[in-house]
């Protein structure tokens, strides 16, 4: 039986994974990546800038799922969330 592996995805590479999905213009990808968002955890809850760093990126992909259409362009909203998502993707 083979072991399976927890790969751990920090906030700023989810961040990344949403842009991506995003650029894509695929809107069921994007609502995949949004979700997954909300299912990440900070296992040590000693890593305080990193536990910040997931609310912030929960509340943006929550901010993005809240959009009647995410993938509609001059969406004010939607640029502001993917401005947040691009600063936090650089704290990689």
């Amino acid at each position: 039986m083979p072991v399976s592996h927890l790969v751990s995805v920090t906030p700023a590479h989810q961040a990344s994974r949403i842009l991506a999905a995003w650029s894509s213009r695929n809107p069921a990808g994007l609502q995949a990546e949004l979700q997954r968002s909300f299912d990440l955890s900070c296992p040590d809850r000693s890593w305080g800038l990193q536990e910040e760093r997931l609310e912030l990126l929960q509340a943006v992909a929550g901010g993005i799922q809240c959009a009647p259409d995410p993938l509609v362009p001059g969406d004010r909203k939607v640029a502001r969330c993917l401005d947040l998502l691009r600063h936090l993707a650089a704290t990689q």
